[in-house]
């Protein structure tokens, strides 16, 4: 008794049943009502992930906008460090989701990662292949980046040199 294995068509992809199967995956994940998806998005480490979450698809893309304030005060207020928090309620008028890209973008002070209140005083400029990345947070920055920079040390040892 011999077993088939599926064999590539034409275009040299394998047959439809792979096929099949991502568009099931994706399906899925997309046709989760939107509280589960809003806590599934939760679980992920950093809002960046969630960005990276919403370009899979179109569905996730809207699913996962400003309309879902929730996830990004989630993401604000997160616990698991030890800084403040940003909001201490709720409110349905605040657009959380702009404030997120705000700090992301540089726009506001604030920590490229975890989007802790950072003063520039306090920050880290995190550079990947020796080009600036983004200003993160000290704890962030030794977690995640191996070229650091801490622009308040220069200024200091260039005030000391007098250059």
């Amino acid at each position: 008794m011999t077993t088939s294995s599926p064999l590539p068509d034409s275009s040299g992809s394998s047959s439809t049943d792979d096929e099949a199967l991502e568009s099931d995956a994706e399906s899925a994940l997309t046709n989760l009502p939107q509280e589960i998806l809003l806590h599934i998005a939760k679980q992920l480490p950093t809002v960046l992930d969630v960005f990276v979450l919403r370009q899979a698809c179109r569905s996730l893309y809207n699913r996962l906008g400003p309309s879902s304030g929730t996830l990004y005060y989630h993401f604000l207020n997160n616990c698991n460090g030890p800084h403040r928090r940003r909001f201490l309620h709720y409110q349905k008028n605040q657009d959380y989701f702009t404030f997120t890209k705000d700090i992301l973008s540089g726009k506001i002070d604030g920590c490229g990662i975890c989007l802790r209140e950072v003063k520039a005083h306090t920050a880290v400029d995190a550079y990947k292949g020796g080009i600036f990345y983004k200003r993160v947070c000290k704890s962030c920055g030794r977690a995640n980046f191996k070229g650091i920079h801490y622009p308040q040390i220069l200024q200091f040892y260039n005030l000391i040199l007098g250059k």
